[in-house]
């Protein structure tokens, strides 16, 4: 099978479109924490940034957005209710990381 030079350029297009959307979450959520909004917002803000199916999940003493991007279930939670590992970036008083 022989690829051309255009879908080879397709393939680093898509890509780096992936890399950026998977910033772009991290970036998204760092913009509410500048503006201090709360958890309970959290979801209707990154709604209209984007993130459609961004929702708030409140249960057994815990309050989260979960998001789905690149994929993978993400949640925003409060940094103080995680262990983080080396997928978790901590955003202010938030953990965002992939939900294991």
């Amino acid at each position: 099978m022989k690829i051309t030079q255009r879908q080879i350029r397709r393939m680093i297009r898509k890509e780096l479109l992936r890399e950026q959307a998977s910033s772009d979450l991290f970036a998204n959520v760092q913009a509410l924490v500048n503006q201090q909004v709360s958890i309970f917002d959290m979801a209707d803000k990154l709604k209209s940034m984007g993130h459609r199916d961004a929702n708030y999940v409140s249960g057994m003493g815990m309050r989260y957005v979960e998001v789905m991007h690149n994929g993978q279930k993400h949640i925003v939670i409060s940094k103080n209710m995680v262990e983080p590992d080396a997928s978790t970036q901590i955003i202010g008083p938030y953990a965002v990381g992939i939900l294991s």
